[in-house]
């Protein structure tokens, strides 16, 4: 048996292996994010979480891929289409945080190159506010 061959069934073993293995994560993903629907589509679930889905619509996600934010929101979740619809609910909501940081902690992780996991989810929700407002 030639190198070659030998080479290329270790890289389609090595490509199956990862594919299995993305998955099981997505698999994972969704069972995880489906007991949060409720809390994202009111803009209250964990700021961890919005701030990965905020990561996943803003395309910043070292992970997760697609060209539109359908295509990484199929990717994240096996319900990427109905997550993408809630996310884009909750987003807004976020700016009703009772305790957003201040200016000036917003300044000072800036400073120091860090942001607060509400950050994302707050800049697109008033993005969507403005589009909103223009209709």
């Amino acid at each position: 048996m030639s190198d070659i061959s030998v080479s290329r069934r270790e890289s389609a073993a090595r490509n199956k292996h990862r594919e299995r293995k993305c998955m099981e994560d997505r698999r994972e993903r969704t069972v995880q994010v489906s007991q949060h629907i409720e809390a994202i589509r009111s803009g209250r679930a964990n700021v961890a979480l919005m701030h990965q889905l905020a990561c996943i619509w803003n395309n910043h996600s070292s992970y997760i891929h697609g060209q539109t934010r359908s295509e990484r929101f199929v990717c994240y979740s096996e319900n990427g289409q109905e997550l993408l619809v809630t996310a884009k609910s909750g987003f807004p909501l976020c700016l009703d945080w009772s305790d957003l940081p201040t200016v000036k902690e917003t300044i000072s992780l800036a400073i120091n190159q860090r942001e607060h996991y509400l950050r994302q989810p707050c800049l697109i929700g008033s993005l969507l506010w403005s589009i909103i407002a223009l209709i």
